[in-house]
């Protein structure tokens, strides 16, 4: 046997494997690439309301997509501690809401250098994207009304009941209109 023809026979089993290593590699590359986008746009989509599912969701995979950025896990860290602070009153509740917006927007960032987006800018990330003021108010009454329910179960407030009595000759009087 030749030269040639060892050359051939190796080429001819090593070609087809080197394929399938390569496209492999280029699918598992893309496959990474598309799921990391996804998390950035869930994040982006998501974040003026920091509350909705996606962007927790998101959050909680950055862990895992990002694993080998230490800039975007240590921005993830930062926030990650920042969210788990409890507030005692509306000043301490302002100051670390606050606080959530700027790591929130550092994290973006670093996510968008990871993903190659280098002309996004944090004062972009910042004041863009929308949420309705409409949100936020029925956000704010439905804490409000779980805060004042919880200290109601809690017997922490009491409930004012006016008992009232029906009177009957109302109800004829309105019965006799209509008819």
């Amino acid at each position: 046997m030749t030269n040639e023809n060892i050359i051939m026979t190796a080429a001819v089993i090593v070609g087809p494997i080197l394929a399938v290593i390569i496209t492999r590699w280029l699918d598992n590359r893309r496959s990474k690439k598309d799921m990391r986008l996804q998390i950035f746009r869930a994040l982006m989509r998501d974040r003026r309301n920091k509350l909705s599912f996606d962007f927790v969701a998101a959050l909680n995979l950055i862990e895992v997509e990002f694993y080998d950025d230490k800039s975007v896990i240590s921005a993830w860290k930062r926030l990650y501690e920042s969210l788990i602070k409890r507030w005692h009153n509306d000043e301490e509740k302002y100051q670390i809401t606050y606080e959530w917006d700027i790591l929130t927007t550092k994290l973006l960032s670093e996510v968008g250098k990871c993903l190659g987006f280098k002309n996004i800018e944090q004062t972009d990330i910042m004041s863009g994207g929308y949420a309705p003021q409409g949100w936020a108010e029925r956000e704010n009454k439905q804490y409000h009304i779980n805060e004042l329910l919880i200290n109601l179960l809690e017997n922490n407030n009491s409930l004012k009941v006016d008992i009232i009595s029906n009177n009957t000759s109302t109800i004829k009087s309105t019965k006799q209109k209509n008819n």
